[in-house]
């Protein structure tokens, strides 16, 4: 028979144990709901009872540093998923992009698709321009103008995000042969919380380069070209956010390594894109009919090409920029695999 003291010290040991335990699935439980869940309510409710949560943990022993390291193997094995397959081939291997098939593809996707997006294009330009005319008025006279209309000119891009967000769907929607609608731009309001998140990381980001160049005494063309190209290094921030699930910072930081793959294509892409709407605008704003739903679809092809849309048809996952009539010659291939 074991002694009370065997008996207590095997008491102890056995509820170490298993308060260790419940630690790690509680962390990992945690970790996958504030990731994987959109709603703005749920994640501030999960947000508010955090410090409960681990108030109620500092009573238990110290666990492992296995149990420490849990949140960083979930976000592995989800990372390993296969609707991740295509986006880690392209951050390891790099991906190939023709500008010439990519205008070819996007050019035959917006036929009948120019209604909506022209519909939801106008809808987020002008909800931009409502809020821009408010920020005017309210931001008063003086010195301190400046710092306030800085202040709600990020604002209002943080409230934009969903919106902008939308019509970045829009085109990698059509870029697989979704269907699209003018209103698509609200269905992701219950992303907000990421999305503003994003907007204002990449806004204080890109609002440090002027100043810099200013104070360089380079001419203002020159001081913006820094925020030109990192707009452009930024563009699939937003649809690894909605179609991805990523965080914000692994969002900013996946595009940033993508552009460092294909930057050289990604610039030459966008410069011809801006001579297009250069040449738009030269028509009276007749030309915006197309220009602008082409932009839109291109972009939605090129995030399709580096990272790969889960649910692809069959027929479109061939790893390559030919328009919609050619893929069927192609050998059919996963799109993740690249």
């Amino acid at each position: 028979m074991k002694s009370p003291l065997t008996q207590r010290a095997f008491h102890y040991e056995r509820e170490y144990h298993y308060r260790e335990y419940h630690y790690r699935e509680c962390s990992q439980r945690l970790y996958l709901y504030l990731n994987r869940t959109p709603l703005l309510f749920n994640k501030a409710l999960a947000v508010f009872s955090i410090p409960f949560f681990y108030n109620g943990l500092a009573l238990l022993p110290q666990p492992s540093s296995s149990v420490i390291m849990a949140p960083l193997q979930v976000r592995d094995r989800i990372m390993n998923e296969p609707r991740f397959a295509r986006l880690q081939q392209s951050l390891e291997q790099g991906f190939t992009l023709t500008p010439k098939a990519i205008f070819q593809e996007a050019w035959q996707r917006i036929q009948g698709a120019k209604m909506p997006i022209l519909l939801a294009t106008i809808g987020v330009v002008g909800c931009w321009l409502l809020l821009n005319q408010l920020l005017v008025t309210v931001s008063g006279e003086g010195d301190e103008a400046s710092w306030n209309l800085s202040l709600l000119g990020l604002l209002i891009s943080m409230i934009m995000a969903p919106m902008s967000g939308g019509l970045d769907m829009m085109g990698v929607h059509r870029a697989v042969d979704r269907p699209i609608r003018p209103n698509q731009i609200f269905d992701y309001f219950r992303y907000l919380l990421p999305l503003a998140l994003a907007s204002m990381i990449m806004g204080i980001i890109s609002s440090l380069f002027l100043p810099l160049g200013q104070s360089l005494g380079l001419p203002p063309m020159l001081s913006m070209l820094p925020t030109l190209i990192l707009s452009v290094a930024l563009m699939f921030t937003f649809p690894l956010i909605l179609e991805k699930g990523l965080s914000p910072v692994q969002a900013i930081i996946t595009s940033l390594r993508l552009f460092a793959r294909q930057w050289l294509v990604l610039l030459s892409i966008h410069l011809m894109m801006m001579l297009l709407f250069m040449g738009a605008v030269l028509t009276f704003g007749i030309g915006l009919v197309w220009v602008a739903p082409l932009y839109i679809v291109v972009k939605g092809i090129l995030y399709r090409e580096a990272c790969g849309v889960e649910g692809m048809p069959k027929d479109q996952q061939a790893p390559s920029s030919n328009p919609p009539q050619n893929t069927a010659n192609n050998t059919p291939k996963d799109r993740f695999d690249a």
